[in-house]
């Protein structure tokens, strides 16, 4: 997708032509993002298979209208810490909401909110992904884990002060 949006930036592409208009028109779109955003391509954990994407697939997808990216997935953490905080200082630059993975368990388990037209939405991201050293800690980077009572208590708090919530 990347190759193909590099080549035709203005929708004239297979693939933008058909997406980006409908991503546009959307009031708020999410997407998972399956690997680490970033140069880095050392990894403690050797994994066979390992996803990573250059920093530019942030502002494409920031230009095709996305909003929020999931890492609560198992390629997040595949290049370790530097490649998680990669990922969100580049997300943040390109105005991109990441959620699902932190610095601590705390930090990947903050639900999102956002607006979609007349409405807040909370968003919660979650991911049983393996392995389990991937998941955050109090003391360890990675992804939002599925500890469910804090999962039920996430989604209590959203549905308490928000009308719309997505798990």
């Amino acid at each position: 997708i990347l190759r193909e949006l590099e080549q035709h930036p203005h929708s004239s592409g297979k693939i933008s032509a058909r997406i980006v208009p409908l991503l546009k028109s959307a009031q708020l779109n999410v997407v998972n993002l399956e690997g680490a955003v970033t140069t880095s391509l050392f990894s403690e954990f050797g994994k066979k298979y390992q996803f990573a994407m250059p920093p530019k697939a942030l502002a494409v997808l920031r230009a095709m209208g996305i909003d929020v990216v999931s890492l609560a997935n198992n390629h997040s953490f595949d290049y370790g810490i530097h490649g998680l905080a990669d990922t969100l200082a580049i997300a943040r630059e390109t105005r991109i909401a990441a959620l699902g993975a932190g610095f601590d368990q705390a930090h990947a388990q903050q639900p999102g909110v956002f607006r979609a037209g007349q409405h807040s939405v909370c968003i919660i991201a979650v991911s049983k992904t393996l392995p389990d050293s991937y998941w955050a800690t109090t003391n360890f980077a990675g992804t939002n884990s599925p500890n469910y009572e804090q999962i039920h208590d996430a989604v209590k708090e959203c549905s308490r002060r928000f009308p719309t919530f997505v798990f």
